[in-house]
């Protein structure tokens, strides 16, 4: 069930985080030079910085439950339908618990896995795939980490449903982004999508945005 609900959610998550947390880390070590840019690294280089960055957010999921995937679901559903006109603090509760019930009365399983492996990630992340990443794998691995905390604590401390209202959500407000994470995003996009964060509109890489080039 977490694998099913991260899978779906995954994007939409590493918008919000930022939403509802400001933490940060440096967790992520492959042991290649952090003075590196990406556009610097041999193959076996790049491969290890991916397989770090994979590992890390493997274990970092490791530790979000059931319930946790559960109720950031219903905090999502929520948030979006607060956009709509007509929505009252009534209607996205009701919407979030019919979210979350139904979520936490499901038996616990992997589907929905896609089946990828870290492997499967990392055989797309290349010298090719980085030529114009100019950001340092320092840079990389502290941005990565930053994203992955942040997501990971939002599932973590994501409100109950009762607790969530139009005024809670008008006053979420997003946390600004590490100078580690602006370069990456915008000087590695591609990368930094296959690693699984938001890169800025028009980032390069020849990903022309978010997903550009995919």
């Amino acid at each position: 069930m977490i694998k099913k609900i991260f899978g779906s959610l995954a994007v939409t998550a590493l918008f919000a985080a930022p939403m509802m947390t400001g933490c940060g880390s440096s967790g992520v070590s492959s042991g290649v030079d952090g003075t590196k840019k990406g556009n610097e690294l041999s193959e076996d280089e790049t491969s290890k910085v991916c397989n770090a960055v994979i590992d890390y957010r493997t274990d970092a999921f490791a530790g979000v439950t059931q319930a946790d995937s559960c109720k950031f679901a219903g905090y999502l559903t929520a948030a979006t339908l607060a956009a709509f006109p007509g929505a009252t603090d009534a209607s996205i509760q009701e919407a979030c618990q019919g979210i979350v019930d139904p979520c936490l009365a499901a038996k616990p399983t992997d589907g929905g896995n896609s089946g990828e492996t870290p492997a499967d990630v990392c055989k797309l992340v290349t010298p090719t795939t980085v030529k114009t990443c100019t950001a340092t794998v320092g840079d990389i691995e502290t941005c990565v980490a930053e994203q992955t905390d942040a997501t990971t604590d939002s599932f973590k401390n994501a409100p109950a449903c009762a607790d969530i209202t139009i005024d809670s959500l008008k006053e979420a407000k997003p946390a600004e982004q590490s100078n580690a994470c602006n370069n990456v995003s915008s000087d590695c996009a591609v990368l930094f999508t296959l690693l699984g964060g938001t890169p800025a509109p028009g980032g390069d890489d020849g990903a022309g945005g978010a997903g550009g080039g995919q």
